[in-house]
C-alpha cells in the first residue's frame, strides 16, 4: 500500500520536531529512523542503543521527542 507524504506544518516558526531514538535494536532503530526522515516537520537527531547514552545526548542537544525503548541493556522500565 503506498501512501503519499504528508504535507503537515512544522511546528510554529517553521522548525521541525527534533525526536531522539533510544533502541538498542539496530534493525528496529534503523528502521524507525528511516520512517521518520521521511515525514516531513520531523528531524531525527540522534539514535543511542542505551539509556547512558540517551542521558548524554539529552544534555546536549535540544530534544522534542524521545522514542523509548523501555528494555535497555543498562537500565529498563
Amino acid at each position: 500500500m503506498h501512501q503519499e507524504p504528508r504535507t503537515a506544518e512544522p511546528w510554529p516558526g517553521g522548525r521541525r520536531v527534533r525526536v531522539l531514538i533510544v533502541e538498542d535494536q539496530v534493525l528496529f532503530a534503523s528502521m524507525l529512523r528511516e520512517i521518520l526522515e521521511t515525514q516531513p516537520g520531523i528531524r531525527v537527531v540522534g539514535t543511542v542503543g542505551t539509556a547512558a547514552e540517551a542521558e548524554a545526548r539529552l544534555a546536549d542537544e535540544g530534544v522534542d521527542v524521545v522514542l523509548l525503548d523501555l528494555l535497555l541493556p543498562d537500565r529498563s522500565g
